[in-house]
């Protein structure tokens, strides 16, 4: 699938961990940026389709990337998930207001959240055209209620209490040991 993907990460396992996720669900192109500071400017000249942003971020935190994207008329329209450590009811409330799609916390089940992210793609930019707002997801998602059904509006705002939580085993340990450098 060619959707262009920027993630928003400054851990270099992370990053790597989400380009395999990625990579095996087909999607790609991908896009890094490890700096908060990086991401509006490089969400310019890329373009893409979706944006996986960590909230912990050297230069700029993410909600504030978070805000200055969705006050932007450039970027505005593009989905953001934020993958984050933090757990927090207040900060999930307050991404969400700020214009996140949906809220995934670390660690999570790489293989489900690939699906998932793709599941959202291709409903986001199916050529048929977008699902209508509110009405069911495409067969095969199971929700638990997150991404809300935005479509087409996805700065629609998700109800907090219907955020994903993903807490199985670390996300590294479904990944191939090749893909994390080894530690001796």
């Amino acid at each position: 699938m060619n959707y262009r993907v920027l993630v928003c990460e400054d851990d270099p396992a992370m990053q790597r961990i989400f380009q395999f996720v990625l990579q095996k669900q087909g999607i790609g192109p991908i896009v890094t940026a490890s700096n908060g500071s990086q991401v509006l400017p490089m969400t310019e000249r890329e373009k893409p389709q979706l944006i996986l942003l960590d909230l912990m971020l050297p230069g700029k935190d993410g909600l504030t990337v978070l805000r200055e994207l969705k006050s932007n008329p450039a970027t505005s329209m593009i989905p953001v998930i934020v993958i984050s450590g933090i757990e927090s009811q207040n900060q999930v409330t307050k991404a969400v207001d700020a214009g996140a799609a949906d809220y995934v916390t670390k660690p999570f089940d790489s293989s489900e959240l690939g699906n998932r992210i793709r599941i959202f793609l291709q409903a986001l930019y199916n050529s048929a055209g977008p699902i209508e707002s509110g009405g069911p997801p495409p067969a095969g998602l199971s929700t638990g209620g997150s991404f809300r059904w935005l479509l087409p509006d996805h700065r629609r705002r998700a109800r907090p209490d219907t955020v994903t939580r993903h807490t199985p085993s670390s996300a590294r340990s479904s990944l191939n040991s090749e893909l994390l450098p080894r530690t001796n």
